[in-house]
């Protein structure tokens, strides 16, 4: 019986580190596409002036972001972002990303759209 719940454990354990790398790779995706749109969009932005809310619907929709990084680790659902963005001086942007997925929700998450349609 010790033996069974052992394996288990472990079992979790790493699946749950592969989960974390994952949700990692989805933000670091989220980032370089950022990089790029939030330059086409506003490359001479103005700290006092608006800071737009991106969403993963911006991202796909508008940016062109292959929808499939934001795949979640059960391979069916996608992963809903939210990112704050900052202008924090003429010309430089700077963003804080945080992502919601099946099983998991970054603290500071806020749900600001409905999901993508899963592959279902």
């Amino acid at each position: 019986m010790f033996g069974i719940i052992l394996i288990l454990n472990i079992k979790d354990s790493k699946m749950k580190v592969q989960n974390e790398k994952r949700y990692e790779q989805i933000k670091k995706d989220i980032d370089s596409e950022l990089e790029r749109y939030m330059y086409a969009i506003a490359p001479k932005c103005y700290p006092d002036n608006g800071t737009p809310i991106i969403t993963h619907r911006d991202l796909v929709y508008n940016a062109g972001m292959d929808k499939e990084k934001l795949l979640d680790v059960d391979k069916k659902s996608y992963c809903k972002v939210y990112v704050d963005t900052n202008c924090v001086e003429i010309g430089k942007w700077s963003w804080e990303t945080y992502i919601s997925c099946k099983d998991y929700t970054d603290k500071g998450y806020i749900d600001w759209e409905k999901e993508l349609p899963s592959k279902e």
